[in-house]
């Protein structure tokens, strides 16, 4: 193998290097603390106890979520008054 190529492969190798560490770094470091914080652990003891799976597709199935969409819609109620007021 010619000089050229060894130089090519080594670097290639070490970008697949780098690239693999950056995406182990994030992860087992960064998304484990962020988990831990506590607007996100609130957010995800929520979830939990309301049995929502957050990877599912449609949340509109749960029993929970009517209790939220009317929660949600009184808020936009009430965005929307107080925009009309405005004008």
């Amino acid at each position: 193998m010619n000089e050229f190529l060894r130089r090519l492969l080594s670097r290639k190798i070490i970008k697949l290097a780098i690239a693999c560490s950056v995406l182990l770094i994030v992860w087992l470091v960064l998304l484990p603390w962020l988990a831990a914080q506590p607007s996100v652990e609130s957010r995800l003891d929520f979830l939990d106890q309301n049995g929502i799976d957050a990877s599912a597709m449609y949340y509109t199935e749960l029993e929970c979520m009517d209790a939220i969409l009317e929660k949600i819609e009184g808020r936009t109620a009430k965005t929307s008054a107080k925009l009309s007021r405005r004008r």
